[in-house]
């Protein structure tokens, strides 16, 4: 008896790429016709501000964080200023909302992305480390 030889050949083709969050944020805002307390209350709902914090932040200064944040807008993803421009969990600036977010690839202040606790808490861990510490916000620990 001979032996029986099977070849087998396998394509492997390339997953399609996902969208960032950022792009299905944009996506979002756009398909709604702008920014919309229904839309932000849907992306304030599928995350956690404080565990966020401890995945953004560097271990030693998570408590530090969470206090910052909640000095700043109470915890509240929807704060917003009415004396200026701050914005979010982290009180963001328009200006430095632009600097830090068009760094990182996140989407500008005019689409309400400050509202966003990823993108906030994301941008003020990177504003932290850029700075050196708490120097940019009103807020310190």
């Amino acid at each position: 008896m001979k032996p029986l030889i099977i070849a087998a050949v396998f394509i492997i083709l390339p997953m399609p790429p996902q969208p960032s969050e950022a792009d299905v944020w944009a996506a979002d805002v756009a398909a709604a016709g702008g920014l919309t307390r229904q839309l932000v209350a849907k992306y304030r709902d599928m995350h956690d501000p404080a565990a966020l914090v401890a995945r953004f932040f560097p271990a030693q200064a998570v408590a530090d964080a969470l206090m910052v944040m909640n000095c700043e807008s109470g915890g509240d993803p929807t704060a917003k200023n009415r004396d200026s421009t701050a914005a979010g969990l982290f009180q963001f600036l328009r200006g430095t909302w632009n600097d830090v977010a068009g760094e990182m690839g996140l989407p500008a202040y005019r689409t309400g992305a400050p509202y966003v606790p990823r993108f906030a808490v994301a941008a003020a861990a990177r504003l932290y480390e850029r700075a050196g510490g708490w120097g940019p916000w009103s807020c310190k620990p």
